[in-house]
């Protein structure tokens, strides 16, 4: 068995309501896909290298060409190519964070603040403190996620009328609501833990390899500056403002599609798998994130090997029938719309809508 199996072998998914407590949760059994997930659960660290250059080969060829034709049109279109790469970013510093990018756990953790998370303000062993945590204590009043989740009523709460929802899209895009992030970001933000006593989630060699690599990051923005300051100001716009807007979206999207509407009444249906179009996949879902029900089941699994797991577990009767799976975000969005005419009101506490029902894909 693999670390990342034994690290997760004890989790648990309680329900989401305190009253529920008292109750088990109706949990999938599991025993009949172990040697599968076994299977699965191999971590490649090759296949983990050439993801990681997957994200940085685009996104450098997307602002060099943005550097050398600077039409409005090619920031445009740039600007996209480098939200979709800081989103698969976060998806695989994710996967870092269960130890699934490398078997060396040293490794894993350097190539992934190195490449992934310093890149978007975070570091992966901060991020694992509080991911750990969602995954003990998914939607309940212990889950962090939930918690920040139930303080940004703005997008989190639903169902919406269409005029609050159109709202909400449109601020979202224009990042407007992106200082709400906070709430979460500051767990994970590096520079905000620099006070701190040294801990497993903020170690000595992760703080100087963060002091190295943003000494680094500054000198060659300086040097930038000093040989073509219109071009560097331009490129380093051209990476933080889809990181307020595009992706902005995009990461509120895909943390409303995992649990909120959720029935927590019952594993399958604590926690929704999107089953995405090629551009949700593209800009919201990469590296089969979006199989979300998956590696709540068997976190153990690396994020490429989910949707093998999907089509595994797409076999299991009981999984089949009874799983959360969506047809696309919009779908998502169509359901927690369509729990207005259920729930009634829209003041009904986060996490204990009960989702609409959905087709399950053969």
């Amino acid at each position: 068995m693999t670390d990342a199996v034994r690290d997760h072998a004890s989790v648990q998914v309680p329900p989401s309501n305190e009253a529920e407590l008292a109750a088990p949760l109706e949990r999938f059994p599991r025993t009949t896909h172990i040697a599968a997930v076994r299977r699965l659960s191999r971590v490649n660290g090759w296949r983990s290298s050439l993801l990681i250059l997957g994200i940085w080969a685009p996104l450098v060829g997307a602002m060099a060409w943005a550097a050398m034709m600077p039409h409005w049109w090619v920031f445009l279109i740039a600007g996209c190519v480098v939200a979709s790469r800081i989103v698969g970013m976060g998806v695989l510093v994710h996967d870092a964070s269960h130890y699934l990018l490398y078997k060396n756990r040293l490794v894993n953790d350097l190539v992934s603040d190195l490449l992934l998370a310093f890149p978007i303000g975070m570091t992966t062993g901060l991020y694992r403190r509080t991911h750990f945590q969602h995954h003990r204590f998914t939607n309940t009043k212990d889950d962090i996620d939930l918690v920040a989740q139930s303080t940004d009523s703005e997008w989190f709460e639903w169902p919406k009328n269409g005029r609050e929802f159109c709202a909400v899209m449109a601020r979202s895009l224009a990042g407007l609501n992106v200082h709400r992030a906070w709430v979460m970001y500051q767990h994970w933000a590096p520079w905000n833990h620099l006070r701190e006593p040294l801990s497993p989630a903020f170690p000595l060699h992760t703080r100087v390899l963060y002091f190295v690599n943003m000494a680094g990051v500054y000198a060659l923005i300086g040097w930038g500056f000093s040989v073509a300051p219109w071009t560097t100001g331009k490129l380093i716009a051209l990476y933080l403002v889809p990181g307020v807007t595009l992706v902005n979206f995009s990461l509120r999207l895909r943390a409303t599609a995992e649990h909120i509407g959720a029935d927590s009444s019952e594993e399958l249906r604590a926690t929704r798998t999107v089953l995405p179009r090629w551009w949700e996949r593209w800009l919201v879902s990469p590296f089969n994130v979006n199989h979300h029900l998956e590696h709540h089941l068997f976190p153990s699994v690396p994020g490429p090997n989910l949707g093998k797991l999907h089509r595994v577990l797409m076999q299991d009767d009981d999984f089949r029938s009874r799983a959360h799976l969506t047809r696309g975000y919009h779908g998502v969005l169509t359901e927690l719309m369509a729990s207005e005419n259920q729930s009634g009101s829209a003041d009904e506490p986060l996490g204990s809508l009960t989702a609409a029902p959905t087709r399950q894909p053969r």
